[in-house]
Formats: structure tokens, sequence, C-alpha cells
């Protein structure tokens, strides 16, 4: 599960970098990225105003803290679905697949 973890958080971590300059609003925002056959949806609660996974975050409500960032990817198929608190930096990973997929999102 560790090295799962590892590899499901390096693909959060570059899709999150790279759509971040894309879209960024305080009001939330569901992002979606279309390249190389690979379908991405970042789905950003209101109230996070940067999606940074690994940023401090700005100080909040409890509400809008408790809410989860969504990241699902499209190889054909539904390969990663995943939800993260930024600020518990707690990752439940609902499906992943692993496959070529990987390292096109790695590569974008």
């Amino acid at each position: 599960m560790s090295e799962q973890l590892d590899v499901v958080r390096s693909i959060r971590d570059a899709t999150v970098s790279r759509l971040k300059n894309e879209m960024v609003s305080e009001k939330g925002f569901s992002f979606r990225d279309y390249q190389k056959g690979i379908e991405i949806l970042l789905s950003c609660p209101p109230g996070n105003a940067l999606p940074s996974p690994r940023a401090a975050a700005p100080r909040r409500s409890r509400l809008a803290a408790q809410k989860p960032w969504t990241l699902d990817i499209w190889a054909g198929r539904k390969v990663l679905s995943l939800e993260w608190c930024e600020q518990s930096e707690e990752i439940e990973i609902r499906s992943f697949r692993r496959g070529d997929w990987e390292d096109v999102v790695l590569c974008l």
C-alpha cells in the first residue's frame, strides 16, 4: 500500500501543479482536461484559492477545510479516483488501476 500511495501522490502532485495555472477560484471549480487520450477531472471545493496539496493552507472556516479535493482520471475507463483534504494530507484512494497511462500523466 505504501508504494501505491507514493505513486498516487506523485500523480496527484504533478496533475495539480500543471492545472493550478489553468484555473484558480475562491468559489471552487471543476476543471476537465483532455491530453493524449487521458481525461482528467480536478475538483476544488469553495474556500481553496490555490490547488496546492503541499502548500500551507490559508485560514478558513472549519466547514471549508473538511471539504475534499477530488481527482479522477480516465484512460478509456476510470483508472484513478481519489479524495484528499488539503490540511490533513489524508488521501482516500477510491480506485487505482496501474498502467501505461501513469507515464503519460506524469509527462504532461
